[in-house]
């Protein structure tokens, strides 16, 4: 039962040497290293270092926004530290824990000789806190919870969750807690729930792969009553009881070793877990009574084809969106009096949407725009390419990139075939999605718009084909023009392009009917993507709806605030930040910059500050797939060469991307190699010419760099 009685409040400063971090902060007792710490240890310097690298986060990326504010604003107690004595000197940070980091490491870079900003270097020896006496270890506890679970500065579901279950193991009833934090029955039992679940799963032959990141898979299993039926569950001993069930169920969202011969060698490879997201959970709800497609869904190793395998699924998903689209146009046009200019061009970007469907379903009046859905076949890996094969792409002809790494960098002479490697590349990646493979030819053409039938038919002659290596699965793609038989209005047909890939012995194909006088008409019965994948190229067109959707990707990611940063102090350091603004065609991005009364388009600075921020939003989109940067040199000033291929190694780390660069720079490319990055993730290739065929060249990435040190060694030629 939780102590309700008296209690008393006390207002003091004290000096920042006095109060110590909790190393018992609910934050961060997920974590793998944890141990929990009595309150005779508190004060140990070594505790109180892990725990302040807990807080703080690999380079102080936790609490780098309180480090700006603090600089920019001073201290502000908004907030109010709340601390408990340890002893007659000395304080323990209930709540304010990654204030008081901030406040420690601003007072170290003082102490160091370096510039706080605006930061008042008094608040160092008087830090207001309150002390709260007269309470039990609950008190404090129901404290974080209002602020993180209740208010608006919520923790992570698990640390919310073990907080809740605190509570209750501390004696506090359900009732109690509800009252105290303000939440419902159903929130509180869920979270409840949820770890009870992670406990079996923790306890299971599979525990050691819990992370905190798997514990919204087990908060979306809660919520699904087939799935908590099929796993046995018992509300009253709060526990999975279908033994078989349960662990076949962590086998899906574990990782798993799998045996295979190379040669006379056994190779153990692991295989990345069926289930990856929550998302995932509610796919699985509708699976998981048909063993027929869970035996489907384990053989392949995805949900996703497990899930397009089954028509009656697919088929109610398909009736219950149309259902739902005639309702809201119904609700539409009892309201069209109010439309105006921006509704009429949102009404057409629906037409097309739905002309789109139309297509799919057989009908040869309609073109299908840029919006289709794409699925993406793998969507985490940490071997990327190993190897590609471009048998026939322009110039290129059988062609082999081996021992490919995280960082490949292409070199060769000006119209050595470069930027048709990074194509091919991205063809592969693609796979059958046949709206990228126009968009590549439309960016390369220079074409504002619509691409022109006529001038595409021109450019694709023979069958041209890639393959490769990919998370260890064999990967083709290939693409030619025929004339079709089919009984259709041939009138200004011109040809039709014909896309088809295969994963292993999965194939997907697509089809593209060119006609000079009216619109394209495309045929697919699914698009698909093998990974992420995005190209930057200082030579064509950028599709301004993929900036757009990186830069979202970039904010969900916070990988906006790096990239600022970076431009910031490596390009002008008076720029304030980078916004995106308007609606619909208006949409730009904006600089508020210190020397500008008004935020002005981006496009009213250099092309070099333009490159690089266009290049480092793509990272986010580019999540666990592949980045193509053709010509990274063009328009970045020399200077900044050595900065820029440190940060961009660093995005490709952050986000575990596989890049494939050019350059025909010799001082860009080694910048790569003296950065002060490992060269290890590195691989040099070099495009020559030979008995009139194009090949590649490897160099393993330490020893070119050894090889520009004592050779200055030249990757161009």
């Amino acid at each position: 039962m939780m102590d309700l009685g008296s209690k008393e409040e006390e207002r003091k400063t004290v000096s920042l040497h006095r109060l110590y971090l909790d190393p018992n902060n609910f934050r961060f007792i997920d974590k793998a290293d944890y141990v929990k710490v009595s309150d005779e240890k508190i004060k140990d310097a070594q505790i109180q270092k892990r725990t302040r690298r807990f807080i703080s986060g690999t380079n102080n990326e936790e609490i780098d926004d309180l480090i700006r504010s603090y600089k920019t604003n001073g201290y502000l107690p908004v907030d109010q530290i709340q601390a408990r004595p340890l002893d007659d000197s000395s304080y323990l940070v209930i709540e304010g824990n990654r204030r008081i980091t901030a406040l420690k490491y601003l007072e170290e870079r003082f102490e160091a000789g370096d510039d706080i900003g605006n930061l008042n270097p008094s608040i160092f020896a008087k830090v207001p806190i309150i002390i709260t006496r007269g309470v039990d270890e609950s008190h404090y506890k129901i404290l974080m919870g209002l602020k993180h679970i209740s208010g608006n500065k919520k923790w992570p579901s698990i640390n919310q969750a073990q907080l809740l279950r605190t509570l209750l193991n501390e004696g506090m009833t359900k009732q109690e807690i509800k009252d105290a934090l303000g939440i419902s029955t159903v929130t509180l039992n869920r979270y409840l729930k949820s770890l009870a679940l992670v406990d079996q799963y923790k306890d299971s032959e599979l525990g050691d792969q819990f992370r905190s990141e798997k514990f919204n898979i087990f908060s979306e299993v809660i919520k699904q009553p087939k799935i908590m039926f099929w796993l046995g569950w018992d509300d009253y001993e709060a526990k999975a009881k279908n033994v078989f069930n349960l662990n076949r169920f962590f086998s899906w969202i574990s990782s798993e070793d799998d045996l295979q011969l190379d040669g006379d060698d056994d190779v153990v490879k692991t295989l990345e877990p069926i289930i990856n997201r929550g998302d995932d959970i509610r796919e699985l709800a509708q699976l998981i009574s048909d063993e027929k497609l869970l035996e489907k869904m384990e053989l392949s190793r995805s949900i996703s084809q497990a899930y397009l395998a089954s028509d009656k699924i697919s088929s109610d998903k398909f009736s219950n969106s149309l259902e739902i689209i005639e309702k809201q146009l119904g609700d539409a046009f009892n309201f069209v009096n109010y439309a105006n200019d921006e509704s009429k061009e949102k009404l057409k970007s629906i037409r097309r949407k739905f002309e789109g469907l139309l297509t799919t379903q057989g009908s040869s009046e309609v073109l299908v725009n840029r919006d289709i859905k794409r699925d993406i076949f793998i969507r985490y890996t940490d071997s990327h390419f190993s190897s590609i094969n471009v048998e026939n792409y322009k110039r290129l002809k059988t062609l082999s990139l081996n021992n490919l790494n995280r960082i490949n960098l292409i070199g060769g002479d000006n119209n050595s075939g470069k930027s048709s490697l990074l194509e091919a590349v991205y063809l592969l990646c693609i796979l059958n999605d046949i709206f990228s493979f126009t968009e590549i030819f439309r960016r390369r053409g220079k074409f504002f718009n619509d691409l022109p039938s006529l001038w595409l038919a021109k450019q694709i002659s023979g069958k041209k084909s890639v393959s490769g290596v990919f998370d260890g699965k064999s990967v083709s793609s290939s693409f030619n023009t025929s004339n079709e038989n089919d009984d259709f209005d041939k009138s200004s047909y011109l040809t039709s392009i014909y896309l088809e890939s295969f994963i292993g012995n999965a194939r997907f194909d697509s089809r593209l009917r060119l006609f000079e006088n009216k619109d394209s008409q495309a045929f697919f019965p699914q698009i698909l993507n093998l990974c992420n994948v995005k190209y930057s190229s200082p030579f064509s067109i950028h599709n301004r709806e993929d900036l757009i959707a990186s830069h979202e990707r970039s904010i969900e990611t916070k990988a906006i605030d790096k990239i600022l940063d970076f431009i910031k102090n490596k390009i002008d350091k008076d720029i304030q930040n980078i916004e995106l603004t308007g609606e619909g065609d208006t949409q730009r991005f904006l600089v508020s910059h210190k020397h500008f009364k008004e935020a002005i388009d981006i496009t009213q600075f250099g092309d070099g500050l333009q490159r690089v921020f266009h290049i480092a939003l793509l990272f986010a989109s580019a999540q666990n797939g592949i980045l193509l940067i053709d010509e990274i040199e063009n328009a970045i000033h020399h200077d900044l060469y050595i900065e820029f291929t440190r940060f961009i190694e660093e995005m490709a780390s952050d986000f575990n991307v596989q890049l494939f660069i050019t350059s025909h720079s010799k001082e860009c490319i080694n910048s790569f190699f003296i950065n002060g990055n490992t060269n290890n993730n590195i691989s040099a290739y070099r495009l020559i010419e030979q008995d009139g065929n194009l090949v590649c060249l490897y160099t393993e990435g330490s020893r070119f760099g050894r090889l520009i040190e004592n050779f200055d060694a030249d990757l161009r030629g």
